[in-house]
């Protein structure tokens, strides 16, 4: 299994099978990362206190920053979507390990 964010040769392609994927607005962002969301919550109490304005806006803010990338050429692929999907794992990781009283909003 591999995963490129460049086009095959004609080579790679005669022995796999290719998938594209359009680029995802932003409902789709949003769409993924309350499932990551969710899937680790499943084992987390503390995960369910997050507001979804939080999910809402950093989906809202890295579509607008994989946007305004887009139009600049020499950073056309400098941001991926594994980045949006390690983006949230992080912030689901940190809010996990706040404590009952902190304010996660600080």
């Amino acid at each position: 299994v591999g995963l490129s964010n460049w086009r095959l040769d004609a080579s790679k392609m005669n022995r796999a099978l290719y998938l594209a994927c359009p680029d995802p607005d932003v409902n789709d962002l949003q769409l993924t990362a309350k499932t990551i969301l969710k899937s680790m919550a499943s084992t987390h109490d503390q995960v369910a206190r997050i507001d979804n304005k939080i999910i809402d806006s950093l989906a809202a803010a890295y579509f607008d920053l994989y946007k305004h990338i887009r139009v600049q050429t020499q950073y056309n692929n400098y941001f991926g979507l594994r980045d949006f999907y390690s983006l949230i794992k992080g912030v689901v990781r940190e809010l996990m390990q706040c404590k009952e009283n902190d304010n996660m909003y600080e």
